[in-house]
């Protein structure tokens, strides 16, 4: 089937739907390059851009005329643990407001005060209230206007279309196209692309509790590795601190930061504001990273609730700021008979965001010819943590950029495919699907699937060490040599789920492998990796790490130099690293 696909010709082709697949597929079209998107899911309604409540911070300066792009670079780089490239970071803190702006023009509507100036909601780590909102819904009121611009430009959108490998031509180290699977149809596509853009996200749903829609299993991870890009500190993950615990029904749903943002304080089983104890200054207003480890301290020893979670409560905000400002939260808890306004939400981290990802530069190009990367699938512009309300800003300039270079390239001097190749990449992709999905029926891939999550989320989570490292490492390493030769399938039905989930499976196994190298080589804790056995910071680790795949399928780590273009590690003030115990420790650096 795959050997007699259909080929279709594209200039640009983007891999996701989100926000920054959509601002890349606008920037290309601009340019005037053909661009086809693959989405696997329903444009516009999948994927985390929809989802997406606390904002999109841009330093506008309207709620204090102090701010400025430096002051959220400054923050940015304190909250990402001075790991972050600096100059992709300059990139998204000078384009933040212009692209926020463009969001009205595509007809977006975003909230503004009395003055007619956007209202700016204070969000954790943030100096001043630069966080702009439509209430609690901002991405998905982001995604309409994206949407609304994709359709009215009349640009190619396939739906339920996964991809699945990169086709490249190795002499000349470019991709050439992508083999896709039409999910309605049951049938294999081929792209023949002069440039290909990964916006497909994270993969948040390598851990068993997380905030990432079904689809996010690693996918960009896994191709571009497979195609000769790096990834970079892929173990550096985000453990959002305030997810539901229960009721059963909403359990792991993510709690919008804006709910801290107008005011919520954060109580342990003694009734504790235990956030006075380890951040005086930000309370829960502290980086994301940091509140997590906080909670996780406070279960931990003993003073959780029921011992597996903390009270999150705006009962003392008054009910018209609830009602105003925080309805997609109100409603939710509403519905399943929570009334926030007057009762505490029961909560604990969860995974949220993939904070390292495909190594770029600042034209959002990997190291593979005609290969760009955005959004969460790029890394190195967050360093160790994501400041909330960082991500909406990150997806539309990235977007825009890796849109803008991909169509030039496509369009500017392109050596013609050599067809021979092309053909014996397409039989190399046929081969790697029948490796995919095996001989039998003896495996099936949704219990591995479900396996690996209680693994990584167990060993790979917000508490690491050698050994819990080591053990996931092992288990991954078995299910690769004893279950992906085996996993079942049912053929190339329409909406085979056997298949889908197969290749979930590949991209979930190589995404944990990923991190859990990564964690075990950084021995230190900084940010949202914390490490039991080196529970502190450390200065030689102020580094990043890249991870490549050599031909043979092995993984190869290195320790690479920060990019530090504007501040140095010696000439901020970081905050005090929180450690197990009532009181928080100072960190070596």
């Amino acid at each position: 089937m795959i050997r007699d696909a259909e080929i279709i010709t594209t200039d640009v082709l983007v891999i996701g739907g989100g926000g920054s697949a959509s601002r890349a597929a606008i920037a290309a079209d601009n340019e005037g390059a053909v661009v086809h998107m693959v989405v696997k899911g329903l444009f516009g309604h999948s994927g985390c851009t929809p989802v997406a409540l606390g904002g999109f911070a841009a330093a506008f300066g309207h709620a204090d005329p102090r701010d400025n792009w430096k002051e959220h670079l400054k923050d940015s780089c304190i909250g990402g643990g001075m790991i972050n490239n600096q100059d992709l970071l300059e990139v998204l803190c000078k384009n933040a407001p212009s692209r926020f702006r463009e969001l009205e023009s595509y007809g977006s509507v975003f909230d503004r005060d009395s003055n007619q100036n956007y209202y700016q909601r204070q969000l954790g780590g943030h100096s001043f209230p630069r966080t702009c909102t439509s209430a609690d819904r901002t991405g998905g009121e982001m995604m309409k206007g994206l949407t609304y611009e994709v359709y009215r430009r009349e640009i190619s959108v396939l739906q339920d279309c996964m991809a699945i490998t990169l086709l490249k031509e190795e002499q000349t180290n470019r991709v050439v196209g992508c083999l896709c699977y039409d999910i309605k149809r049951g049938q294999f596509l081929i792209f023949k692309s002069k440039s290909v853009i990964l916006t497909s996200g994270g993969c948040g749903q390598v851990f068993k509790f997380c905030f990432a829609p079904y689809q996010k299993a690693g996918d960009s991870n896994r191709m571009a590795l497979e195609a000769g890009a790096e990834l970079v500190d892929i173990e550096l993950f985000q453990f959002h601190p305030t997810g539901y615990i229960q009721p059963e029904g909403i359990a792991g749903q993510s709690i919008s930061e804006g709910v801290r943002g107008e005011g919520g304080r954060l109580y342990n089983a003694l009734g504790e504001r235990f956030m006075e104890r380890y951040n005086p200054q930000q309370l829960e207003l502290a980086c994301r990273d940091y509140v997590s480890r906080c909670i996780y301290f406070e279960v931990k020893e003993g003073r959780g609730v029921d011992d597996k979670a903390v009270y999150l409560s705006v009962t003392h905000v008054p009910d018209q700021i609830v009602d105003q400002r925080l309805p997609a939260m109100l409603g939710r808890g509403l519905n399943y008979k929570i009334d926030i306004r007057t009762d505490p939400m029961y909560i604990y981290p969860s995974s949220h965001y993939q904070n390292g990802g495909i190594r770029v530069d600042t034209s959002w190009k990997t190291g593979v010819e005609y290969l760009y990367a955005a959004g969460e699938s790029a890394g190195g512009i967050h360093g160790g943590n994501r400041l909330g309300s960082n991500s909406l800003p990150d997806l539309l300039v990235s977007g825009k950029i890796a849109g803008e270079n991909a169509s030039l390239a496509a369009l500017g001097d392109y050596k013609s495919v050599d067809m021979t190749n092309f053909r014996k990449e397409i039989e190399r992709a046929a081969e790697y699907v029948d490796d995919i999905v095996g001989q039998d029926n003896g495996v099936n891939p949704i219990s591995t699937r479900n396996e690996i999550k209680a693994l990584v989320w167990d060993n790979v989570g917000i508490a690491r060490s050698k050994e819990s490292l080591t053990h996931a490492l092992n288990v991954l390493e078995d299910m690769k040599v004893n279950r992906l030769p085996r996993i079942g399938d049912r053929g190339r039905s329409a909406y085979n789920t056997e298949f889908m989930e197969a290749l979930d499976v590949r991209s979930l196994i190589v995404s944990g492998e990923c991190m859990a190298r990564g964690a075990l080589m950084r021995e230190e804790s900084r940010c949202g990796h914390f490490r039991e056995d080196f529970p502190v910071p450390k200065d030689e680790w102020t580094a990043n790490i890249v991870t490549s795949m050599d031909k043979e399928g092995a993984y190869q780590l290195k320790k690479i130099p920060v990019v530090q273009t504007h501040l140095k590690t010696e000439d901020v003030e970081m905050p005090i690293f929180p450690v197990c115990g009532m009181e928080p420790t100072p960190c070596e650096g």
